[in-house]
């Protein structure tokens, strides 16, 4: 008889123990965000031990890498956590793991000049697409800033690569003088620079320069941004290649 009771307790505690990981595991959407959210940092620390251990003798690059983390964590900022808010915990495993797959791009896929197509991301939600059309390459970066909300478009062609680096000189938008937009390969990644004013046609004033890495191929989504960017966002007197 103490043998069965000893037997229905036991399945009772188990019985309880089952609910209560149930509940956080699959009932309680804050706890599983929390889950989600440990993962993502874990892979962003691993990824970025990595980049670190592999560029760890080119200090010049090391210091850029460097800045851009400040800057994404500084933009990690504007989205702070409501450790009770699942939604507000997902967004940040989100960013997380967007700024993982900046840093894989540097490990597994980085581009060069005579591989460049792809499309690129720069940690923070701005995106930059390149694809080659009838033998040159073209470009359309989307951009996004979070601090004001200004956002903008714009594209063009790519010029001869020299030593890493081309750039586009243009006037843009409703701007009188013209303005050059620098492209220049550092170990996979693309940093962008502007000089002069920017306006992307029919879009909010937005800078574009950035540091971007390639995520992935191009898919029908991006052919379809490259070819409404090269119509409508080049420089004044572009004519798109995909008329």
């Amino acid at each position: 008889m103490s043998g069965t009771r000893s037997s229905k307790r036991k399945g009772i505690c188990h019985f309880v123990l089952y609910l209560l990981f149930s509940g956080i595991c699959f009932g309680d959407p804050v706890a599983k965000a929390h889950q989600g959210l440990a993962g993502a940092n874990q892979q962003y620390e691993k990824r970025w031990k990595a980049v670190q251990e592999r560029f760890k003798n080119d200090a010049e690059f090391m210091t850029l890498l460097r800045s851009e983390k400040k800057r994404r964590d500084h933009f990690l900022n504007f989205h702070p956590i409501d450790p009770n808010n699942a939604a507000s915990i997902d967004k940040r495993a989100i960013l997380m793991r967007d700024n993982s797959k900046w840093l894989n791009g540097m490990l597994v896929n980085p581009a060069t000049p005579t591989d460049s197509d792809g499309v690129y991301w720069d940690g923070m939600g701005n995106s930059l697409r390149i694809k080659k059309i009838k033998g040159g390459h073209h470009f359309a970066i989307r951009k996004y800033e979070p601090s004001h909300g200004h956002q903008g478009q714009v594209a063009g062609s790519l010029g001869e690569w020299k030593n890493g680096g081309t750039s586009l000189t243009g006037k843009f938008g409703s701007e009188q003088a013209a303005s050059t937009i620098k492209f220049e390969f550092r170990n996979g990644l693309l940093v962008v620079t502007t000089s002069g004013s920017i306006r992307s046609i029919g879009g909010l004033r937005a800078s574009f320069a950035s540091t971007y890495s390639r995520v992935s191929a191009l898919k029908e989504r991006d052919h379809r941004l490259i070819k409404e960017g090269l119509q409508y966002d080049g420089p004044l007197g572009f004519e798109s290649p995909l008329k």
